[in-house]
């Protein structure tokens, strides 16, 4: 990537010895804090003040951009967090109208200065120094004295500007190829599910005889299969068992909804939570063999049951908040009932029958309701192992794409954070 970009390594750097941290900077740069650069002030608005068809910005305390009716401000500004998890890590640079939380600071009226360069710059160095130098082990406010004595390493105005041309033509590039690689990501998830869709609800052979399902949303299903309510083919079975540890149960590993949620295999290498259960609990609610455990609430439809495959009997319990889905070994076969929810079809399905207002749930029954279509078994296995293979291959390639992202990423990074420290020349990049 280096030829996208020209610069070179400084090579005649100066120890900045009051600030360590700093490191070494160029010999005409300048240590200035930040009180002589700009003016901090808060802003004056609250959450509740927000208008979804605002005119203007609002700047709260996260990288979520509010909308506001009215503004406090019209001016160049870049913009913080002041408390809240996003203390340190959220910034904002804006240049025009826009309205502020309380707990937002605001940096203006710069001097000496370019705005840009003091947001890419307290991007770079903010959170992992002033917070790091505070007393408490979790930081969760910045005061205004801490950020007015914050170093700042200053070039001239001219070579300020001229990095922040650099570093957004760095982030303009490299955010252009990620987001291509996003779109590869995104078109093999597309694929990967249509396969699944397409193979659990029409089979393998394209010339088998085919049959009108009488389920408009389905249309035709191959002649010598059956379209059968889960309630029919599977024991549907709540989990009440919580993460509580209780003196009159027994001591248990428990599976729980970010185990399912993030794992399409439950497997004994799974950090599971510990907890207890009783007798009854457990005869019930161990896992076996050609399990499949679906969520049974969330806070959108759209997470309603998201399955996960247990390939082998384990010593661990099903969770709250899941519903583990047993099914007959001479109808279905565990990994197909796994692939069949997995499709799109079943997962329209689940989020029709899906209730609620703030956090969504799906009864027993609307869990048996579910129709899925089923080839005989030996069909079954041969769909899998078909699927399987598929989707190794998909995962894979979506693997190895992650890694290209999380590099550029990377890249990207060591490339802003070198260019608003002075440890590389920017000045002769071609613009």
């Amino acid at each position: 990537m280096e030829e996208v970009f020209n610069f070179k390594i400084i090579p005649d750097l100066k120890k900045v010895s009051k600030y360590k941290w700093i490191g070494k900077i160029p010999k005409s740069w300048k240590v200035i804090r930040l009180r002589y650069l700009c003016t901090i002030e808060t802003g004056t608005k609250d959450t509740q003040d927000r208008e979804k068809d605002g005119k203007y910005p609002l700047f709260v305390r996260s990288q979520i951009i509010e909308k506001i009716n009215s503004y406090t401000h019209n001016t160049e500004a870049v913009m913080t967090a002041g408390d809240g998890v996003g203390v340190g890590k959220v910034f904002h640079f804006y240049n025009g109208k826009f309205s502020a939380h309380q707990r937002v600071y605001i940096f203006k009226n710069f001097v000496h200065s370019v705005g840009k360069f003091i947001y890419y710059y307290l991007k770079v160095n903010l959170a992992s120094e002033v917070l790091s130098s505070n007393a408490k082990s979790t930081v969760d406010s910045l005061r205004r004295r801490m950020l007015a004595d914050f170093p700042i390493a200053l070039p001239s105005v001219k070579d300020q500007e001229i990095i922040v041309k650099f570093v957004d033509k760095v982030q303009f590039k490299l955010d252009q190829i990620i987001s291509k690689k996003q779109q590869i990501i995104s078109l093999l998830e597309e694929k990967r599910q249509a396969i699944i869709t397409h193979t659990v609800t029409k089979g393998l052979d394209p010339d088998v005889p085919m049959k009108d399902s009488g389920i408009e949303w389905l249309g035709e299903i191959p002649e010598h299969w059956q379209l059968l309510p889960l309630k029919r083919i599977a024991s549907i079975m709540p989990s009440g068992v919580d993460k509580k540890s209780k003196d009159d149960e027994f001591p248990v590993e428990l599976c729980n909804y970010i185990d399912v949620y993030y794992n399409e295999e439950i497997l004994e290498n799974l950090d599971f939570m510990k907890a207890t259960a009783s007798i009854n609990e457990i005869q019930k609610f161990k896992l076996q063999k050609g399990d499949v455990i679906i969520t049974k609430d969330s806070e959108t439809p759209d997470d309603i049951a998201v399955p996960a495959y247990v390939p082998q009997d384990l010593d661990v319990i099903c969770g709250y908040h899941l519903t583990l889905l047993r099914s007959n070994e001479h109808k279905i076969i565990g990994e197909f009932l796994f692939r069949s929810i997995q499709s799109n079809l079943v997962k329209q399905q689940y989020s029709s029958v899906a209730y609620g207002i703030t956090r969504y749930m799906i009864s027993i029954r609307g869990t048996g309701s579910v129709l899925l279509s089923i080839p005989p078994i030996e069909e079954q296995k041969q769909i899998v192992k078909y699927i399987s293979a598929k989707v190794s291959i998909i995962e894979l390639l979506k693997g190895k794409i992650s890694k290209q992202i999380e590099l550029l990423k990377e890249y990207k990074q060591a490339l802003i954070t070198n260019a608003v420290t002075g440890k590389i020349d920017v000045r002769d990049y071609d613009s």
